[in-house]
């Protein structure tokens, strides 16, 4: 169990004098983690076929996250009974379709789309899947929907689960003793640092048991279509894929699904070392993505664009329209800056738009009493083909958030910028240091700020059109190791 904390034991000052509060923000705990990395040289550690640092380090910085109390927990949206039962109708319904392992034919590329759909759409894979379209889709229904005609694994990654989890319990009957020495060392220094003592260990062990069904999977799936190209969405996450595919002399790349920043340590690599497990290619939505980080050594960013971003929504803009993003992870302060905001600006138009993983229940009575609206779901009125966020900015003259992908896709389309100093704004500082954003500390400044908060320079610069041709894949000639 993680213990949570809200303050660190008292360290040593940076002069031998008085303490040094602990991290409490994004930046100070990935700087904690940086530090922890190059004086362990976690990137040269191997465990078997995995490297277990950039498997467990996004993970982590979730996990470091909410302990220490910077964030909420990032998805916190609860099921009922009902949506339990769908999700595992709809996981027995993939444990029975078809595995990639049934299908025949040679396929040199392979994709794997984000198990987030939106009205049936996934968006990030959508451009590639149509240029190629005889190129098997791998996709799951464990979280959600899986796409019209793709295979499933869902089978083996289940079983794999299921396997982490025996092997979290006993962390010893995967891992080397060097391993459990490392990962003990890990928790303290973390625990120095933050003070907070992460499960670092069982974390570990549960990578590497489920890497024991899934990387030789992956292994044989992609020997079997004789696969030169993976394009695969959250890469970090899928590191056991990414390692099969460069065993085997595959490419992968990765198209951009949200925010890239440099305290999402899922991309963020300072000084560009090298590190495993790692995407060949990043497909970014915009120009100034890659520009605002290091990546690791091996990873080349190729604008590509975004197709799904509408411009030019009919109707007018509303000059009282104020949008509030709202997401889990700091959804108690942000509705409490739109109730105040609200209550103080009584001419504006304040709207709470919520992320699909909140519960408006939950939300409703920390906006309670004021004139704030809420809105989740498509309940934007006209273009009902369109996420009803993009209408929202469309029509909204301000947009107000800490660090949702939604902050980006508003610059694009016209909206004025102001970001709230909660947990995470750090992701926006790229944009704030441009001067397309504004960052307000509490109601007053977010009253005061309205007037003259900016607009993107460059539209084009975070969400650009799309490229009319793809970036060439590997070519398919010469079979696979």
């Amino acid at each position: 169990m993680i213990r949570r904390v809200t303050v660190a034991p008292p360290r040593p000052g940076p002069h031998g004098g008085g303490v040094e509060e602990a991290p409490a923000s994004v930046a100070q705990l990935c700087e904690a983690m940086w530090r922890v990395e190059d004086e362990l040289d976690l990137l040269s550690w191997r465990s078997g076929p995995m490297a277990p640092w950039p498997v467990i380090r996004p993970r982590l910085q979730i996990l470091l996250a909410e302990a220490t109390g910077a964030h909420g927990r990032a998805h916190p949206r609860g099921r009922d009974a009902a949506a339990t039962t769908a999700v595992l109708r709809r996981q027995a319904a993939g444990l029975l379709s078809p595995g990639p392992l049934a299908r025949r034919g040679r396929h040199p590329l392979l994709v794997l789309p984000h198990p987030r759909k939106v009205a049936g759409r996934e968006w990030y894979t959508e451009a590639v899947r149509a240029a190629y379209p005889d190129a098997p889709v791998l996709d799951s229904a464990r979280g959600g929907s899986a796409l019209p005609g793709a295979m499933s694994a869902d089978g083996v990654r289940s079983a794999a689960v299921a396997a982490g989890r025996v092997a979290a319990s006993r962390p010893a009957t995967v891992l080397t003793r060097r391993d459990l020495e490392v990962l003990a060392r890990i928790e303290q220094r973390l625990e120095q640092e933050t003070g907070a003592r992460l499960p670092v260990t069982r974390l570990a062990a549960a990578e590497a048991g489920r890497w024991r069904l899934t990387y030789p999977y992956y292994r044989r799936v992609l020997r079997h279509f004789g696969t030169r190209s993976v394009v695969l969405v959250i890469a970090y996450f899928n590191q056991d894929l990414v390692a099969a595919a460069h065993d085997l002399g595959a490419e992968v790349i990765e198209p951009q699904h949200g925010v890239i920043s440099p305290y999402h340590l899922g991309y963020s690599w300072p000084g560009r070392p090298d590190v495993p497990h790692q995407p060949d290619r990043l497909w970014t939505l915009g120009s100034a993505w890659a520009t605002t980080l290091d990546l690791a050594a091996s990873v080349r960013a190729e604008t590509v664009g975004c197709s799904w971003l509408p411009r030019g929504l009919s109707g007018p803009r509303d000059p009282a329209l104020l949008l509030v993003l709202s997401q889990g992870t700091v959804t108690a302060p942000l509705a409490a800056l739109a109730r105040d905001v609200a209550r103080l600006r009584p001419d504006l138009r304040v709207v709470l738009r919520l992320h699909p993983s909140e519960r408006r229940d939950d939300v409703a009575p920390l906006v309670a009493g004021s004139p704030v609206v809420l809105s989740q779901g498509q309940d934007a009125g006209a273009h009902a083909e369109v996420a009803a966020t993009y209408v929202w900015q469309s029509r909204a003259t301000w947009q107000l958030g800490v660090s949702s992908t939604a902050l980006f896709e508003g610059l694009a389309l016209g909206c004025r910028t102001l970001v709230a100093d909660l947990a995470g704004h750090e992701y926006l500082s790229p944009v704030i240091e441009r001067g397309e954003a504004v960052l307000v500390r509490g109601t007053a400044e977010v009253a005061a700020a309205l007037p003259d908060a900016p607009l993107a320079r460059d539209q084009d610069a975070w969400y650009a059109a799309p490229v009319a041709t793809l970036p060439a894949l590997r070519s398919a000639s010469g079979p696979v190791a």
